[in-house]
């Protein structure tokens, strides 16, 4: 993770572990044709000590979901990940003062690249982020082989 901290403006933020899967869906055109198999959608979590759970954030269509999680969720989650998905994880970096900024979140992917306050991130497919973030100094905690 040092070379985000090198490279990356702003104030560090939270360590986040970011995850792409397999939609729960049908996928809608043109994303149909655009998504890698197993980068399909993008999550994001992160753990917060002051109240000893997780933070699950995810954007569903128009909708955001905000879950706390323990225990056994946790767990399901992370191998979930390792057998049939993908997991970085990133270090958010925002600005040094308060900057309102309302982007609309139009998908998963632009909402997780607010979230962790990217700048100058082109990445429009999951799969194209999960490259984004790993160039960006990100670790890769899972990664499922191509078949």
């Amino acid at each position: 993770m040092e070379s985000t901290k090198a490279t990356a403006k702003g104030t560090r933020g939270y360590i986040w572990y970011v995850g792409f899967r397999k939609s729960n869906g049908v996928i809608p055109l043109p994303w149909r044709w655009l998504c890698k198999e197993n980068y399909e959608h993008v999550f994001a979590m992160r753990y917060d000590a002051k109240v000893d759970c997780w933070v699950l954030c995810e954007w569903l269509g128009r909708n955001l979901h905000i879950e706390l999680l323990t225990g056994e969720k946790v767990e399901w989650m992370f191998h979930q990940a390792s057998v049939q998905g993908n997991m970085i994880a990133y270090e958010g970096r925002y600005p040094e003062r308060l900057v309102l900024n309302f982007r609309m979140p139009i998908y998963c992917v632009t909402w997780v690249k607010h979230l962790l306050g990217l700048k100058g991130c082109f990445a429009v497919t999951p799969y194209q982020l999960f490259c984004a973030l790993r160039k960006r100094g990100g670790s890769v905690m899972f990664e499922q082989e191509d078949k």
